[in-house]
């Protein structure tokens, strides 16, 4: 017999108790996700936090906060008699419950623990926050007036915000934080390189700096702010993305400065479940990262949408927090792309330039927490913290290239002798239009015929069929088209429509510019 059930819309997991004295948690397919061990008593009570990352479960003197995937927080013994119903504060951090003796319970969540890089902060009481430095090896206490709701901790700063003001800490300073009023309880904060959104419980979703300044406030008709969670939310230096909630195959992006809807939104055939935006400084190499309904992670560009398939079987994924680097769980292994960017340069490489590592134990439910320089930090199912290492070369070629030194980038990965490593730099160097050192790296994994195609290249007279065949080597024949066509490059453009064998084109190309007519002819002859 179940004796309670609840449903969030934020995470779209269901939630049941019952006489079998177990709690479960279900997809909304009804498939069981996590089956707790049976307790002493009948569990007559369970219900979510509006933010659909925590439940909490009631039985005879028995209360219990559980973690979304099902593992427990915390476990208290309330005089009480059997809780029959539970009820959650409108920010979710106090809950309570009536008693069958007829008293009420009320639970305050404390112990909520953030880590960024090398620092921790715990929420130790309900206006107390510690923080832990171990690098410096420094601790500190933080007192506030009001009871803190919601906190946040990535990207070198600490959002703290309690029932009527927010607190902006920079992890160098913690004594004299930024500090402004609020109207409304924060329901949300998502953070990002340069700026933070917060969003409120009377629906309102306003952009500030991270000096406490407010940027601008985007407007979406019909946004429900409690179907959106973190999965949901997406910030990066120059655009806000969010999943439409009425419509989640397609994902509306907003400028920040101007608060706008930007022209392209990206549109998908299936539903999106979560996404996130890489957080690097340039805006042209802005790309978005999805899953959908099918557990597949696509890739694309925000300014230019193309969604490009990357890896199937995903469950949870992640952006570096500095640079490109982008990591997965995927079929029971932690998969790492050292330069996603290479999906639009080379598809061959872009599988080369990755590694994979075995991660069996971390579960169907489990999910990254954050990837930080070359550290995946990965929360495994039965609620314990993994930390997975990965190759700290990539990061370092990363900051020889922004630096454009493909010298010391070329000395670097002759003396690590990785081919993911000289993957990357090919990839790197073909995007950077540096043709010697991808002939250099392409000729370390024996890419033969890709040498000779750069050589090739190379050898060309002119900037403009230089650049055609670039265009041409990463598949972009409508591009490598137009640049020989607006160059006047017309013998150059039929022949690339020749070797591609589109001869309707070659041929409209030799009688729109009247030239070269019998040239495509007599190729068409003798192909014939």
């Amino acid at each position: 017999m179940v004796l309670g059930c609840d449903w969030n819309p934020a995470n779209n997991l269901i939630i049941s108790g019952g006489e079998d004295c177990k709690y479960r948690v279900w997809d909304q397919y009804g498939r069981q996700l996590y089956n707790s061990s049976p307790y002493d008593h009948v569990i007559t009570s369970v219900k979510w936090a509006p933010n659909g990352d925590y439940f909490a479960v009631g039985s005879f003197e028995m209360l219990r906060l559980c973690d979304r995937a099902g593992w427990s927080h915390s476990f208290d013994k309330p005089q009480c008699g059997s809780i029959l119903s539970l009820s959650w504060s409108h920010d979710g951090t106090v809950v309570a419950g009536a008693g069958g003796n007829g008293s009420v319970v009320f639970g305050n969540i404390v112990d909520r623990t953030l880590s960024w890089a090398h620092i921790e902060a715990i929420l130790d009481s309900e206006n107390k926050i510690s923080i832990n430095d171990c690098l410096h090896e420094m601790n500190d206490d933080l007192d506030f007036r009001e009871r803190v709701v919601n906190m946040s901790m990535q990207h070198n700063h600490l959002i703290v915000c309690t029932t009527s003001q927010c607190y902006v800490y920079n992890v160098m300073n913690w004594t004299s934080p930024f500090v402004f009023d609020i109207k409304d309880v924060v329901f949300l904060i998502v953070q990002g390189a340069r700026y933070f959104a917060l969003i409120d419980a009377s629906q309102n979703f306003t952009i500030y700096s991270y000096e406490g300044k407010m940027i601008s406030s985007p407007k979406q008709q019909g946004l429900r702010v409690e179907f959106l969670n973190q999965r949901h939310i997406s910030l990066s230096s120059d655009v806000l993305a969010v999943i439409d909630p009425s419509n989640p195959k397609s994902v509306k992006v907003f400028d920040i400065l101007s608060g706008k809807p930007v022209d392209g939104q990206i549109e998908h055939s299936t539903e999106i479940l979560e996404m996130d935006l890489n957080q690097v400084e340039m805006s042209s190499e802005r790309k978005m990262c999805f899953i959908d309904s099918n557990r597949d992670m696509f890739l694309s560009m925000v300014h230019k949408p193309e969604v490009l398939k990357i890896s199937n079987m995903v469950d949870s994924f992640q952006w570096n927090d500095e640079n490109d680097m982008l990591t997965a769980l995927s079929d029971g292994k932690l998969k790492t792309w050292f330069y996603p960017n290479a999906v639009y340069v080379d598809k061959d490489l872009m599988n080369k330039a990755m590694s994979a590592k075995e991660a069996a134990d971390v579960g169907k439910l489990g999910a990254i927490t954050q990837f930080n320089g070359n550290i995946v930090t990965v929360r495994r199912l039965d609620g314990s913290l993994a930390t997975i290492g990965i190759s700290p070369y990539p990061k370092m070629l990363y900051e020889h290239v922004d630096k454009t030194d493909f010298e010391k980038a070329i000395r670097m990965c002759r003396f690590v002798k990785e081919q993911p490593l000289w993957a990357c730099l090919a990839a790197m160097s073909i995007y950077s239009r540096e043709l010697n050192t991808v002939e250099i790296a392409l000729a370390a994994i024996d890419e033969a015929d890709k040498v000779q195609f750069i050589n090739y290249i190379k050898e060309l007279p002119s900037e403009p069929s230089r650049n055609a065949a670039l265009a041409l080597y990463c598949k972009k024949y409508q591009e490598a088209e137009q640049i020989l066509l607006s160059a006047r490059l017309f013998y150059r453009a039929i022949k690339l429509n020749i070797k591609l064998y589109k001869w309707d084109r070659a041929l409209a190309i030799a009688v729109e510019n009247k030239t070269h007519v019998d040239t495509v002819i007599a190729y068409r002859q003798r192909y014939l």
